[in-house]
């Protein structure tokens, strides 16, 4: 654990990442925008802590029932620990939907760019006619808000869904004693 943790103190940086997705030919491929950001030390720390959090009476339950460790995993650990798995999905969710930078470093095609990042574009070539007098700075603005509408809406839609692990106890009764 303490060779993670050192990974979020000791963090290489942007330069170093670059070269390891160019070196493994991810350069202007959708790989490059999903495999960088895979796994996060502090997530992986949430997650670790979620199933050290399961009391250990529940395995030796499962262990008297009969469970084996992958059948007592899938069947009972994962369940329990459902709202963590939401919650880091989100997070996950959430930091790849915002993500511009891994677009401008690794995508060179406009094809592969991202909704956030065409938006982008779309709001500085706006800002670009508003500054040339060419449109009202209102226009600009409102346009400004609609893209910000239009990059919410999906997390929006898929919030409600995930909401649902969130305010759930799971844990409450599962252990009496």
């Amino acid at each position: 654990m303490t060779l993670f943790v050192l990974t979020m103190y000791l963090n290489p940086g942007v330069i170093p990442e670059y070269l390891n997705v160019r070196d493994f030919k991810m350069i202007d491929t959708v790989w490059s925008l999903l495999i960088p950001g895979a796994l996060s030390a502090y997530n992986m720390i949430i997650m670790c802590n979620a199933f050290k959090g399961i009391d250990a009476a529940i395995y030796d339950a499962a262990k008297i029932d009969g469970c084996s460790e992958g059948r007592t995993l899938i069947s009972v650990a994962l369940p329990l620990v459902y709202p963590t798995i939401a919650t880091l999905g989100l997070f996950y969710a959430v930091g790849r939907w915002n993500g511009i930078s891994d677009v401008l470093y690794y995508i060179n095609s406009s094809e592969l760019f991202t909704v956030q990042m065409v938006l982008k574009q779309f709001i500085e070539s706006i800002n670009v006619t508003a500054e040339e007098g060419i449109q009202t700075n209102l226009v600009a603005d409102n346009i400004k808000a609609a893209s910000i509408v239009i990059s919410m809406l999906p997390m929006l839609i898929v919030y409600p869904f995930v909401q649902k692990f969130f305010t759930k106890g799971i844990m409450i009764g599962a252990v009496k004693g």
